[in-house]
């Protein structure tokens, strides 16, 4: 498909599917490089990428436009992939789905080249109807139907992409969602240019350097954040001292 002359009416107009690919011309936009790694694609493949692979949980048969596809299970499962080997790796809300967010984040870094760019995105954990139902409706059902098991602010998302090994260019929103009182209607208005509006936000970002597995506490004999030893198979204990 031309991304050039994609209009939304080929997916059934203002749909939840129309938004997703509206999304995914975004990403595809942003691609740099001729190797590029989709992850998560199976729900709703992208039609605008050129010869990607991808992965996914799912097993599903090849998209026409895409060169190969893995089933890999994104929760203990390394990628089936050399080191520093894709110019861009995709992540369309995923994240917020993986038991092991970091374990993720840190095979996306492993898989990509120095200054690699990678595109991610997840749900706006400050987002105005989650503070509001958190505040006062908490009977309310969330946006959320309870497939997410992490869910972050726009800062302390940041923060886990820097602590592996990615700096964040821009942002970008998707769509603000407005429940009509009293029904079951939702009026969805385009904020790409504001995504602390956003339910949910992209995050434009590239490989700075190696993903840190260290843990990280404050101790009171030293104010600043320091390392407590790297990440193994064994349980570590932190205490202050």
């Amino acid at each position: 498909m031309d991304k050039e002359k994609f209009s939304g009416k080929e997916f059934g107009g203002y749909g939840k599917k129309y938004h997703q690919l509206k999304k995914h011309k975004l990403y595809s936009e942003l691609v740099v490089g001729e190797k590029v790694l989709d992850i998560g694609f199976a729900e709703v493949p992208n039609p605008f990428l050129k010869n990607p692979i991808g992965i996914d949980v799912q097993k599903i048969d090849r998209p026409k436009n895409y060169k190969d596809v893995y089933r890999v299970n994104m929760n203990k499962e390394k990628f089936p992939f050399a080191d520093n080997c894709f110019d861009t790796a995709i992540a369309g809300e995923v994240v917020e789905h993986v038991e092991n967010p970091s374990f993720f984040l840190r095979e996306i870094n492993r898989t990509l080249k120095p200054n690699g760019k990678f595109i991610v995105s997840t749900p706006h954990g400050c987002y105005y109807w989650e503070i509001i139902r958190n505040l006062f409706f908490s009977k309310i059902q969330s946006i959320d139907v309870g497939e997410h098991l992490s869910n972050w602010n726009i800062l302390d998302f940041e923060r886990l992409l820097n602590k592996n090994g990615f700096k964040v260019i821009k942002k970008y929103g998707s769509i603000l969602v407005i429940r009509v009182p009293f029904g079951k209607g939702r009026i969805k208005i385009p904020v790409r240019r504001f995504p602390k509006l956003s339910w949910v936000v992209v995050y434009e970002c590239v490989k700075e350097k190696k993903a840190d597995s260290r843990i990280y506490t404050r101790k009171k004999s030293n104010p600043k954040n320091v390392y407590y030893g790297a990440l193994t198979p064994e349980v570590i204990k932190i205490e202050n001292k």
